[in-house]
């Protein structure tokens, strides 16, 4: 593990595994209603991945899931990362779970980062062209290799409220570049995988997210301890009144738990989050 010093509850949550089940097929429904078909992939919470968690989204179909590059240098190994340079990152790796294989994608931090917290601040025009001198550099490095594939993924829509006009000017530009470029293609990761699937195998797993690679975002802060102790007490105090409930209040009881169970509550609850929005998450 990444974290094995971290401070957590001494007991654990009541029926984890199958809470977790729970919300990834209410996921898994809510896609299927919007865009009309099931998910093929997934990108969890702040790309939070473990080996029992790559099972149980083989097992409920999905063919692939990305997270940080953070988790690929923690599996690698320093020094095995170092040796093979930047090749590892630009590819599809395989991890065989109990419930079939999955391919798994490694975000590019780096640009990824870049449009999440730097272009917001550029001239758009000039933005655009960073982007593609960096895709272009990339593909000039990965010569040799075939159809490298950059992973670009912001964990949340909150960016774009920084760019002008929402990130249209830069979108529309970003867009407008490469569907003219000669060398780069813009793709979805399971139409990528459609004709390139993962041809090496990642032999371990190292549990993180895309922060720093460790769960830290989530547990090891006392305050965050304290949530999760509060939220395993909620948890069997349901299971306890659950028989004596009306269907209707197991309805509401159970969408009150799956809010509390999201992964924002624990996220906020340390210092470095504004104090009024801290406090806010402190009362739920």
């Amino acid at each position: 593990a990444t974290e094995p010093e971290a401070e957590i509850p001494d007991e654990p949550y009541p029926e984890g595994k199958e809470r977790a089940r729970w919300h990834i097929e209410a996921a898994m429904r809510t896609h299927a209603r919007v865009f009309g078909e099931p998910p093929r992939g997934v990108w969890p919470a702040e790309g939070g991945v473990s080996s029992e968690t790559l099972a149980l989204f083989a097992a409920c179909g999905f063919q692939w899931a990305a997270t940080g590059e953070a988790v690929l240098n923690h599996s690698l190994g320093a020094a095995a990362r170092a040796a093979a340079g930047a090749s590892p990152l630009y590819a599809p790796w395989r991890v065989d779970t109990p419930q079939g294989a999955m391919a798994l994608v490694f975000r590019d931090d780096r640009l990824s980062d870049k449009i999440g917290f730097e272009y917001q601040h550029w001239d758009q025009g000039e933005a655009v062209r960073d982007l593609v001198r960096e895709l272009e550099a990339i593909h000039a490095r990965m010569q040799g290799h075939p159809a490298p594939l950059v992973a670009l993924i912001l964990d949340g829509e909150n960016a774009w409220s920084y760019y002008p006009e929402g990130g249209a000017l830069f979108l529309r530009g970003l867009y407008r570049a490469l569907a003219e470029h000669p060398k780069l293609k813009m793709t979805t990761i399971g139409g990528y995988l459609d004709f390139h699937p993962p041809e090496q195998k990642l032999e371990r797993l190292v549990p993180g997210s895309w922060v720093f690679g460790t769960f830290s975002t989530w547990i090891g802060h006392p305050a965050k301890t304290e949530a999760w102790r509060r939220l395993i007490r909620a948890k069997r105090a349901l299971d306890r009144a659950w028989p004596r409930l009306t269907p209707k209040a197991q309805e509401a009881a159970l969408e009150a738990l799956a809010i509390c169970e999201g992964s924002d509550w624990t996220w906020w609850l340390a210092e470095h989050n504004p104090d009024d929005t801290v406090q806010d998450f402190d009362a739920l």
